[in-house]
């Protein structure tokens, strides 16, 4: 059962919040930043990744 459909295409999904970030694809926002080198992410699990991860190694970000 995937209740949540995509107004925008055919996919749907079982739960809310995984449409909601679904949908950031098609609408382009990426609500979360890295405060070191100003990278922007559409899914929570991208930033928690980058942060994690790539954090210590990223560069600060310049003007």
């Amino acid at each position: 059962q995937r209740p949540y459909k995509c107004e925008e295409c055919p996919r749907a999904f079982k739960h809310k919040h995984h449409l909601t970030e679904h949908k950031r694809l098609h609408t382009g926002e990426k609500p979360f930043q890295c405060s070191k080198c100003l990278k922007r992410f559409s899914h929570s699990g991208s930033y928690s990744q980058h942060m994690n991860h790539r954090y210590s190694y990223c560069k600060p970000y310049r003007e």
